[in-house]
């Protein structure tokens, strides 16, 4: 029954067991644990938590439990997506309407246990900055101090692989689901987190543009892997991310500029690691790298070097 769920997710100790009770006259998916009989599982208390073969063989052979579940913590890389009541009971498929969002997700998709929902998991940055869980309607993204009840039933031939989900889909799906912007209506004071390298600048040229900039002897030193004058090597990260962050706002370019630095180390592969720093440099770089702007100013220190007033 739960073949196909993804093996990274087996072999981390993060998994329940379920039951659906009445609560508040609704049907709840309440957690439990296995090694106190009636003892409610917490999203937020690892010791409730168990192995996936222990919830299953606890699923299958003590009665009265309706699923397994695997619980996001912000230890872990995962983004759990939720799309309710999102599938046609007449032909099993999910409307045209929601069928695009998930296709662009390009990442693990099942059924939910309902029959009628689909569940999306990747490895990507909540654009919530609580990540506890947003909901609106039949729209759910979390990424800590949730659960999935998960199935391991494949919606069709979707992915079964966990894969890294662009921010910028992620952000789309937010913005589109839980703040209902448009670009039109979105608030001028509205922090963005996107892909905004209108200027197409290869990864060697930013570096080469970096290496002869005003800035360049910092840039050499940290793009060498120097951490020096910073209290910790997160902090020497985060002071080159933000050089880089001038030229290219797209987190994809910024991943792997930032990888194939000297500042490279293990860490840098955990998606929301490397996320997180991304996501504080962009907050707080707004200015991007013109070209035309930049001739401008070498011609006005021309002028001013030839003793012209005439700038204009």
């Amino acid at each position: 029954m739960f073949e196909s769920i993804p093996q990274e997710l087996k072999d981390l100790k993060q998994w329940i067991v379920w039951k659906l009770e009445i609560k508040d006259d609704r049907l709840t998916k309440v957690p439990y644990r296995i090694d106190i009989p009636g003892a409610h599982a917490s999203t937020t208390n690892p010791k409730s938590w168990t192995t996936f073969e222990n919830a299953v063989f606890t699923f299958a052979n003590e009665k009265g439990y309706n699923g397994i579940g695997f619980v996001f913590t912000e230890n872990d890389p995962y983004i759990a997506i939720d799309f309710d009541k999102c599938i046609e009971k007449e032909t099993g498929l999910v409307y045209p309407s929601t069928e695009q969002d998930v296709l662009s997700l390009n990442s693990y998709t099942e059924v939910s246990q309902s029959g009628s929902g689909i569940h999306v998991i990747g490895k990507g940055v909540n654009p919530d900055p609580e990540g506890k869980g947003s909901k609106k309607g039949n729209f759910e993204m979390y990424s800590k101090e949730r659960y999935f009840a998960i199935t391991g039933n494949i919606y069709q031939d979707f992915p079964s692989a966990i894969n890294n989900i662009p921010f910028t889909h992620l952000d789309t799906l937010y913005k589109k689901y839980l703040l209902n912007l448009s670009k039109e209506t979105k608030p001028k004071n509205l922090t963005e987190f996107k892909a905004r390298n209108n200027l197409f600048l290869g990864d060697e040229e930013i570096i080469s543009i970096c290496e002869k900039a005003t800035n360049s002897i910092k840039f050499n030193s940290l793009w060498r892997g120097n951490t020096s004058g910073y209290s910790s090597q997160s902090e020497a990260e985060l002071a080159l991310c933000n050089l880089l962050a001038f030229y290219t706002k797209d987190t994809n370019q910024l991943q792997r500029l930032l990888r194939s630095s000297g500042m490279y180390r293990k860490k840098m592969d955990r998606i929301d690691y490397i996320g997180a720093t991304i996501k504080k440099s962009l907050d707080a770089v707004h200015e991007q790298y013109d070209p035309k702007s930049q001739i401008r100013k070498r011609w006005l220190k021309r002028r001013i070097a030839m003793g012209s007033g005439d700038v204009g």
